[in-house]
């Protein structure tokens, strides 16, 4: 069951509640999974990027919605 704050409640195989804490879990093991090459790898090709759907120009801002077209926003 979903604890709606990140954590999640199931019954074991003896009917016992058990609590998944995923953010203290990743909190508290963040060493180790900082230090997985999968994982680096991917923050660092997502830090390295510099893609994103919003532009400045020297008229405002244009960025694309989601259904792919292109809109302005004048300042």
């Amino acid at each position: 069951t979903n604890n709606g704050n990140g954590s999640y409640t199931y019954k074991n195989e003896k009917g016992v509640d058990v609590v998944i804490d995923v953010p203290g879990s990743v909190s508290n093991q963040f060493e180790q999974i900082i230090q997985n090459p999968t994982v680096r790898e991917v923050l660092n090709q997502y830090l390295t990027s510099n893609s994103g759907n919003v532009s400045f120009g020297e008229n405002g801002l244009t960025y694309t919605d989601a259904s792919g077209a292109t809109q302005s926003l004048d300042l």
